[in-house]
């Protein structure tokens, strides 16, 4: 849901983002997230044809001695859809959650995400995906 572009053929991708976390002593901490996805066919030149999205979301955690968990919302607009379509119409929202599992410096994980509403949800239920993290 946040990242179709990476399945889809004779697409270029750009990806920037930034990311502020907040840490508690206790283990919890809160994570803001905001960036920028440029997508551009790349059988098009005419540069009209690229696609600006607006990434955001939040996430809390919980940091255990094993494991990690956290909980989140976030979104994505078409920064150059119709200008006729208001915010909403042109915006996906997920809530999503996530577990990660701490082996040394190897740290699989889980998540699990489902669309708000809007088109997404027409199309599937949810998304899930595994992922390695390894800790340099």
């Amino acid at each position: 849901m946040s990242r179709v572009e990476a399945f889809g053929a004779e697409t270029f991708t750009a990806r920037g983002y930034g990311e502020y976390t907040l840490r508690s002593a206790g283990g919890l901490s809160g994570r803001l997230r905001s960036g920028l996805s440029l997508l551009a066919p790349t059988e098009n030149t005419d540069f009209r044809a690229n696609v600006v999205l607006l990434d955001y979301g939040a996430r809390a955690w919980y940091d255990g001695k094993r494991f990690r968990v956290g909980l989140g919302l976030g979104g994505r607009t078409n920064l150059n859809a119709d200008e006729t379509e208001t915010f909403n119409e042109r915006s996906i929202y997920f809530f999503d959650s996530a577990v990660q599992a701490r082996f040394g410096r190897v740290r699989p994980g889980l998540t699990f995400r489902t669309p708000l509403g809007g088109e997404p949800s027409d199309l599937l239920d949810f998304a899930a995906g595994i992922n390695v993290t390894v800790a340099l």
